[in-house]
């Protein structure tokens, strides 16, 4: 199960968009993350593989340590408590068989193995959460969102103040978006 995690953004982009960090396997020996347009992984603001086009890494550890073999190359590198995969070009990357952008971070596990964690913007995170916790979202990704009923049809909000129905999870992901909380 994919989760925020609690704490604050993880800084802000060039842009100045705000980030989140979002928990995507936990404790576990090894993970496989791929793109199509390369990538580079570093630690400790050190690169320690890079590649172009079409490739995967598979990272496996004994905590502390983190070992990366880069696909098909079989490049080997090992690191100590974190390392990050940055996706070049295109942003998305695959993991467990499922797309996601922004980067992921690698984490020796505190009771052994390893958590994964994908760094986004916030706004890609709701363009992409919202639709699915609304309902069906359809072949937009917001069909869910057009029909979402209420009393007195769509939902409005007047732009001041938060946007306050009920404890849904449109206020709840409002709430995160426009308040931090």
């Amino acid at each position: 199960m994919r989760r925020a995690i609690d704490g604050p953004a993880t800084g802000e982009s060039p842009e100045g968009d705000p980030k989140i960090r979002v928990l995507l396997a936990e404790g576990v020996e090894s993970a496989r993350i791929s793109v199509n347009e390369g990538l580079s992984v570093s630690s400790a603001g050190l690169v320690l593989l890079e590649s172009t086009g079409k490739c995967a890494v598979l990272v496996a550890g004994n905590p502390p340590q983190i070992e990366v073999t880069l696909e098909p190359s079989g490049k080997v590198a090992v690191a100590e408590g974190e390392i990050t995969v940055t996706p070049r070009g295109n942003p998305a990357f695959a993991f467990d068989g499922v797309s996601y952008e922004g980067t992921v971070r690698v984490l020796s596990a505190a009771g052994g193995g390893l958590n994964l964690v994908n760094t986004v913007p916030l706004e890609t995170y709701l363009e992409g959460v919202l639709p699915h916790e609304m309902g069906n979202p359809g072949t937009d990704g917001y069909d869910a969102l057009k029909r979402r009923p209420s009393r007195r049809g769509r939902m409005r909000w007047s732009g001041r103040g938060p946007m306050r129905r009920n404890h849904s999870t449109c206020t709840q992901v409002f709430r995160i978006r426009c308040t931090g909380g």
